[in-house]
């Protein structure tokens, strides 16, 4: 019987935090030759961040970058259609060396706005 109550209580104060924080969780696909690539992003509307890092987030796109030593990469997720593209550029020459489309879905159910299909 206390698993049963230590359960309610559990359940209780997840629903109130959903309610009180706009925090969702995106898991975006793509497909290499057969293989599954998943990304997992964490957006944050309050902090303005995804997975921590600063971003531009609005009711139709989410965009931020990250930079490594000698690269960048800028992320764009359509908020509308769920699209996610990912470009990578040399730093030092400006190059685009990688271009790539996934597809995200919310996991979810709180959500930030009002979207077609959840992220």
């Amino acid at each position: 019987m206390q698993h049963l109550w230590l359960g309610i209580l559990l359940l209780g104060s997840l629903t109130a935090n959903a309610q009180d924080n706009p925090r969702f969780n995106l898991i975006c696909h793509a497909d290499r030759g057969g293989i599954a690539l998943d990304t997992y992003l964490y957006v944050d509307p309050e902090r303005a961040t995804v997975n921590g890092e600063p971003a531009s987030i609005t009711d139709e796109e989410i965009t931020w970058r990250r930079e490594t030593e000698g690269t960048e990469f800028r992320y764009s997720v359509n908020r509308k259609s769920g699209a996610m593209s990912v470009t990578g550029f040399d730093k030092k020459s400006g190059r685009v060396f990688s271009t790539e489309d996934r597809t995200c879905e919310s996991t979810t159910e709180r959500k930030y706005g009002p979207t077609e299909h959840g992220v």
